[in-house]
């Protein structure tokens, strides 16, 4: 019995001893920021006509595995704050921007468990919902909006952002 409870101990300290050496040979941070654009979208109900009165939010996901969730005023939206919401026009167009203000705006940090499983932390990451007025939530990766731009080059000055549109139909 006491043979028993030595050999797990000792192969339990091992792989804690594999794991934090993996950690500590493998850990990096990472820095950067989100380009610069513009972006019009367009919120259309499953008919094709344009739905008036919908509104935008952002929530920032984060944490370990991005469990924790917080609303997002200003970043990386910034007409999105406390105190005003992007809302759809009669047209059901939302206009809204990222401008990058030429510092880092996001970052994190990795790691190899055992030096072959991946693992990151700290990364922002944003969800962006859209709320119609009869109460029909959409939510997408704020990434997502980047998909259909004019151009595809890097733009990280606010001189000269991306353009981008996107059609939602919620």
């Amino acid at each position: 019995m006491k043979k028993n409870i030595i050999i797990g101990i000792s192969i339990s300290t091992a792989i804690f001893l594999l794991a934090a050496v993996s950690f500590f040979t493998t850990f990096g941070s990472w820095d950067g920021v989100i380009l610069s654009a513009k972006f019009k979208l367009r919120i259309i109900d499953n008919l094709g006509k344009p739905v008036s009165g919908a509104k935008l939010s952002v929530i920032e996901k984060h944490g370990l595995i991005g469990t924790k969730k917080t609303i997002s005023y200003d970043f990386p939206i910034q007409e999105f704050t406390d105190m005003s919401q992007p809302i759809s026009d009669a047209d059901g167009f939302i206009e809204i921007s990222h401008m990058a203000e030429g510092g880092l705006e996001t970052g994190g940090g990795s790691f190899a468990l055992f030096w072959c499983i991946p693992v990151k932390f700290d990364h922002r990451s944003f969800i962006v919902k859209i709320e119609t007025p009869n109460q029909k939530d959409l939510h997408f990766d704020y990434f997502d909006m980047y998909k259909n731009c004019d151009k595809k080059a890097s733009h990280f000055s606010s001189d000269d952002p991306l353009n981008c549109q996107l059609e939602i139909t919620i």
